[in-house]
């Protein structure tokens, strides 16, 4: 289920880049999701916003360290989205 999950996100986005000139990208709940990895090449990524309990980006910043996103701009947010309220 999850190569499969994957896979469809991977095209998802690789055909979403394809159509637009710049675009962010608001992943929800990161953990230890890579897979930016795998579209550095993608210069249309204007920026990345990483969002996830304190706990797991501790966790993130620990395990993934030496992952390299490229050019991309990364921001990372720590929000409980069961108690905390999104501003601007």
């Amino acid at each position: 289920m999850a190569e499969a999950r994957t896979g469809h996100c991977d095209r998802s986005l690789a055909l979403f880049a394809k159509k637009h000139p710049s675009f962010a990208i608001i992943n929800i709940g990161v953990g230890l999701d890579t897979r930016l990895c795998r579209f550095k090449h993608l210069k249309n990524i204007t920026a990345v916003y990483e969002l996830d309990l304190p706990v797991m980006l501790s966790l993130r910043d620990e395990k993934l360290k030496d992952v390299d996103n490229g050019h991309i701009p990364m921001h990372r947010i720590s929000i409980d989205l069961r108690e905390d309220v999104l501003k601007e």
